[in-house]
């Protein structure tokens, strides 16, 4: 008995560990403000005009959000934001849970309207 006890904690544990620990945020609609990569090496970042940066992983900064261009499909999410700022169209940019990209929020995937 004492042993199934252990064994059911241990797993209601998981459970809400596992649902709050890793949970994405996004931005909700928002237009793009500034877009850029670092010269220095392979980070890119995007800011929002009218939106508080999302940070459910805790991160040091939340001025941008960041991603590498070498990341899969890293630089298409650069192309892709940078004709959403070129049109004037509105971009929804979910971050992760669990990871930053050095101190600030890290991209985990985006859509567009």
């Amino acid at each position: 008995m004492k042993v199934l006890r252990s064994i059911a904690v241990a797993s209601l544990s998981m459970v809400a560990w596992g649902s709050t620990s890793f949970a994405q945020e996004n931005t909700g609609w928002q237009k793009i403000a500034n877009i850029g990569c670092h010269r220095h090496n392979t980070t890119c970042y995007v800011s929002l005009e009218n939106a508080a940066i999302p940070n459910p992983a805790g991160c040091a900064k939340t001025a941008t959000i960041r991603w590498r261009s070498d990341d899969p499909n890293g630089d298409q999410i650069l192309s892709l934001l940078m004709t959403i700022r070129e049109t004037a169209r509105e971009a929804k940019i979910t971050v992760h849970g669990a990871s930053c990209e050095g101190d600030f929020p890290r991209l985990y995937y985006m859509d567009t309207r």
